[in-house]
């Protein structure tokens, strides 16, 4: 009786120290919005998912996915031009978004999309555990959201809030930045511009002054004048 008293305590203590590194070893699914609309996505999977699931490595690789690290955890990461390539995607995440560009201005709005989750067998079979968490990471500062925030430009939730009306019947993410390269481009454009319409003016007023100094009408009233001195000069004389 005292050896199995002291095998139940022994395995209380093993729970006990490697239960929260075990919950706190879930899957981190990431996607960031670039700048210039790209996306960059990730999706960190614990080594005991991937020894459950043999075919969920080969699964991923298929749908474009590349292993990026492998060790406790492996990261698989893709990337993608821009949202329209990323949401015919079967495992895209459910969510829809709307981009509206103005020259150097964009805004960009999430909305949660629970209809599409039912067709991500890969969030399904992740989440089989509730320990899925998101990250949407922006490239400006986010505005409104429903989800957890990170910090200023990133905010996480998880699957199952997919179910709750309250979460999908509000914006998830709304973010707007400055695109300061073409910014750049349209200042030294306008300053181009500017300087142009500068000089051209000013060669305008060079070019009126040239001829109302040295016009035919002016070289007559000169010439006038020189022979009417001449004969002035004559009639002194005389």
């Amino acid at each position: 009786m005292k050896r199995i008293g002291l095998l139940l305590t022994l395995l209380l203590i093993i729970v006990a120290v490697l239960t929260p590194s075990a919950l706190a070893a879930g899957v981190q699914w990431t996607l960031a919005w670039q700048y210039n609309g790209a996306l960059e996505e990730s999706v960190l999977i614990p080594g005991r998912m991937l020894a459950d699931n043999p075919g969920m490595q080969n699964q991923l690789i298929e749908q474009g996915w590349k292993k990026v690290k492998e060790g406790d955890s492996t990261l698989f990461a893709r990337s993608f031009e821009g949202w329209r390539t990323y949401e015919i995607k079967p495992d895209a995440l459910p969510l829809t978004a709307s981009k509206v560009d103005y020259m150097v201005f964009t805004m960009v709005e999430i909305h949660p999309a629970p209809e599409k989750l039912a067709n991500n067998q890969l969030l399904q079979t992740l989440d089989k555990n509730k320990d899925v968490e998101i990250i949407i990471s922006m490239p400006g500062d986010i505005q409104e959201s429903s989800g957890n925030a990170i910090n200023e430009k990133a905010i996480s939730f998880r699957p199952g809030e997919l179910a709750n009306p309250s979460f999908t019947s509000k914006t998830l993410v709304y973010s707007s930045w400055f695109q300061w390269f073409e910014m750049g481009i349209a200042v030294l454009i306008l300053g181009t511009l500017g300087i142009m319409l500068y000089l051209m003016f000013r060669m305008r007023k060079v070019d009126r002054l040239i001829e109302e100094e040295y016009s035919l009408e002016k070289v007559e009233e000169m010439i006038m004048g020189e022979g009417e001195k001449q004969k002035e000069d004559e009639e002194e004389k005389e």
